[in-house]
């Protein structure tokens, strides 16, 4: 039996710590670990993830050649292939493809080659979509830890091959006990971890793999550690160790007959698919602003900067570092965030100005003058858009001065009026805010002039404004306590303790028209906190939306929006989005990381979706799904820690929050269709306006619209 001896140092360059710390950690990691090869020829050392690189290249550029050194005489081991060991459960698909992207371009130019082992040791839990990912960008092995082998333990075996229906196939290794050592006992962790590697399957292909090295803060393997392995090649009878590296561990099992796993590694620590929910919110509208921005760049270069590609990637890099997996679970210190939140709106704003300055670079080159004004809609994602699109076009000081004397007609260039309804400004505001039923194409634009009109004398007919009884579908707010840590180790589910029900207290209407009908419910809860929900019905769609401003006061709480089935439905099928695809899941009262939505169907396929910009849902065996909107947990507090009473500690999530929600009946499951009415609902379009060559005097002139 060869244990093949893996020195490494687990680095976390965010934690309980801010990101310089880790900038320091990194220099001290990478430059005592070229002294230990220096100092024992016999040794390997193992390290991944190309921003621990690209900050030794810039800041110790006389460690990083010697690092080079080493990679050249085989050893030092190039894993991870990614940026960062990311979150592997909530970035988006392009987020996690460039991950892989940025990675081996950097690693394919300082050492010439792509690495071929993935490297997740802390990552907690994992998408059953990642091999896809991975094999797309060329690596075809992978090690991983979590869920471990008591949180997970219906894995065929520590070594497997992980396969996707796409077709991917991952050689993966979960690390049996530790990816570290113990400092001051490393003796007895030593000879435990090389025990704990000896798994059944091990056994079998006759090769296992043992980790050691001091981590977290970097660090790595000691000179204690590295001398007491020398000198003790017997350290457990029967065991032949060996200083080796993952991709010679692969290289020796990967003609073995291992078995075949499909599906996801699940869970670890289910608080960090909901924690800080700040974090989660501000990175994807950061990975939704930069995929814009590429796309646009992609398909029309000639409005863009000559740099922009360079400059999308380092845009781009501070998104894949906040995926990092202490970061985007919710799991780092307070004060570690503030750099994040700096970062993200850095990549926003750059990604933001792009797409700005492209449209009007665009609408100077193809907007001819015309005597009405003009509103360009771009639309530069891969999904067409159809729904109502909110906006407040600038129409002058005359008309928001005289607001009863006119109304305004949207014309597309076909000639067609566009059905609009006029709704309450979002400020407290009398300015005019349309909704428009639009249609526009991926990669496309529509143009609308915008013409002033006599107000009609009889309105269309109104949507009926909407009860909380959507189809049989009812749902209720509720704040339960919990007590569990930031990371909510050891459980699956949350538990439905000490509820505080959000109770209704009042109800008035809110725009009503022709597109939709709407309702404002407010309610409190005892101890928590207060509630706006602004109910929306559509018209011909069996759809509805609720728009939440959330005020939560109360800490150590859990807030969940429970959606209850009608009783005649018998849900049989529950789907989620996952990134890069669907995930079909049990109902078993478990949470679950999930992507924009979660859909259950019956076994005719009639189907109910909840899509919206949450991360965590559970649904239980009656088919009650409950989405989970906040915790207000402590930051950085990890078990077994214990806080009782009064105390000065920072609480994630109290204050404000905002959630819009979208719940859709169909006949079946309808991928596409669900993914276009979240594109609706997240307004994923960009308006600009032209007043060019309009005469002012012309905008009351009469028009006869195309029938």
């Amino acid at each position: 039996m060869k244990v093949h001896i893996i020195l490494n140092s687990h680095l976390d360059p965010v934690w309980g710590w801010r990101k310089s710390q880790g900038v320091d950690e990194v220099i001290a990691t990478a430059r005592t670990a070229c002294d230990c090869l220096d100092d024992y020829p016999e040794i390997k050392i193992t390290r991944g993830e190309s921003w621990f690189y690209e900050v030794v290249e810039k800041l110790a550029p006389d460690v990083f050649k010697r690092i080079c050194k080493h990679v050249e005489n085989g050893r030092w081991s190039v894993v991870g292939g990614f940026y960062i060991q990311p979150d592997c459960n909530l970035p988006a698909a392009e987020t996690i493809l460039k991950h892989g992207e940025i990675g081996q371009k950097y690693f394919e130019s300082r050492f010439g080659f792509r690495v071929k082992t993935g490297y997740n040791v802390d990552s907690f839990g994992h998408m059953a979509t990642l091999p896809d990912f991975y094999n797309a960008v060329g690596i075809e092995n992978y090690v991983f830890h979590r869920p471990n082998r008591i949180e997970k333990a219906d894995l065929p075996s520590q070594i497997f091959h992980w396969q996707t229906d796409q077709g991917a196939d991952l050689l993966s290794f979960r690390i049996h006990r530790g990816y570290t050592t113990a400092g001051v006992a490393y003796k007895e962790y030593i000879r435990s971890n090389i025990e704990h590697s000896l798994s059944d399957s091990a056994k079998a292909v006759g090769h296992a793999m043992c980790f050691v090295g001091l981590g977290n803060h970097g660090g790595g393997p000691t000179r204690g550690e590295i001398e007491y392995l020398l000198e003790h090649p017997d350290c457990v009878p029967g065991v032949e160790i060996c200083f080796s590296t993952p991709d010679e561990f692969f290289a020796a099992v990967r003609d073995a007959e291992l078995p075949i796993y499909k599906g996801e590694l699940q869970h670890h620590a289910i608080g960090c698919y909901s924690a800080v929910s700040r974090i989660k919110k501000e990175l994807k509208n950061a990975e939704t602003l930069l995929v814009d921005a590429g796309s646009m760049y992609k398909k029309e270069p000639q409005f863009f900067p000559v740099d922009t590609e360079n400059q999308l990637e380092k845009a781009w890099k501070k998104v894949l570092f906040a995926t990092f997996h202490d970061i985007l679970p919710g799991t780092s210190s307070r004060v570690a965030y503030e750099d994040i939140y700096d970062d993200l709106g850095m990549a926003r704003s750059f990604a933001r100005d792009l797409i700005d300055d492209a449209i009007r670079l665009k609408n100077d080159k193809e907007i001819a003058p015309d005597e009405l004004q003009r509103l360009i809609l771009d639309n530069p994602g891969n999904l067409d858009y159809n729904g109502i699109f909110e906006c407040e076009p600038w129409l002058g000081y005359v008309t928001y001065m005289n607001q009863k004397e006119a109304d305004y007609e949207f014309i597309d260039e076909a000639g067609r009026v566009i059905p609009k309804q006029k709704i309450l400004n979002e400020s407290a505001s009398p300015w005019w805010r349309f909704a428009l039923d639009l249609t526009v194409p991926k990669h496309s634009r529509k143009v609308l002039k915008i013409r002033a009109v006599e107000p009609a004398n009889k309105l269309p007919q109104a949507v009926e404004v909407p009860k909380n009884d959507f189809n049989g579908v009812t749902y209720q707010v509720v704040a339960y306590e919990d007590k569990s840590d930031t990371w909510t180790h050891d459980v699956n589910s949350f538990a439905r303790v000490n509820a505080d029900k959000f109770s209704l207290y009042h109800t008035q209407n809110g725009n009503v028209g022709n597109l939709f009908s709407e309702k404002v419910d407010f309610y409190r809860a005892a101890e928590s906190g207060s509630l706006k929900c602004r109910v929306r019905k559509f018209a011909d769609k069996a759809m509805q939306e609720l728009s939440m401003q959330l005020l939560l006061t109360a800490e150590q709480k859990l807030v969940k929006i429970e959606f209850k089935l009608p009783e005649n439905f018998k849900a049989v099928k529950r789907q989620d989005g996952i990134s890069g695809g669907v995930l079909e899941r049990p109902f078993n009262g478990e949470e679950y990381p999930v992507r924009n939505f979660v859909s259950v169907s019956n076994a005719e396929g009639r189907t109910f979706t909840i899509m919206g910009n949450f991360t965590s849902v559970d649904v239980d065996e009656n088919g009650t799904i409950g989405v989970t909107l906040v915790r207000s947990t402590l930051y950085f507090y990890h078990q077994p820690f214990v806080v009782e009473g009064e105390h000065f500690y920072h609480v994630t999530e109290l204050g404000e929050h905002l959630f819009n929600l979208k719940m859709l009946w169909s006949d079946e499951f309808n991928y596409e269709e669900i993914e276009r009415e979240h594109l609706a609902l997240t307004q994923k379009l960009y308006w600009s306006e032209s007043t060019l060559g309009c005469n002012r005097k012309l905008l009351r002139d009469p028009i006869t619209p195309v029938e």
